[in-house]
């Protein structure tokens, strides 16, 4: 994994939340569209796809290690709206967020 993904990682952890381009480019010391840039070109992804899928991959993490239930897992990544976050889930990974957590 490169450094600079490594580093947009840990920044969005600590912004889980609150996670805007602005706040992650800032945190970043980045310029927005340097930022931007960034990440399309080692992800394939603009900031807000990269943030979901980010935020989704830790949700599924939590699921698949029994760490919690779909609420809990929703918002300990960030999530502010359960539906919107397991249509998301489910959109990404084919198997609603239940189903992950049933096969633990």
């Amino acid at each position: 994994v490169h450094t600079f993904l490594v580093n947009l990682n840990n920044a969005i952890e600590l912004h889980l939340t609150d996670s805007s381009l602005e706040l992650i480019a800032k945190e970043m010391n980045l310029s927005e569209s340097s930022l931007q840039k960034k990440i399309k070109y080692y992800t394939k992804h603009n900031f807000s796809e990269y943030l979901r899928r980010y935020k989704l991959s830790r949700a599924k993490a939590l699921l698949q290690a029994g760490m919690c239930n779909v609420t809990e897992s929703s918002i300990r990544s960030g999530f502010k709206n359960l539906a919107h976050f397991s249509e998301s889930f489910k959109a990404l990974y084919g198997l609603s967020p239940s189903k992950v957590l049933a096969e633990v």
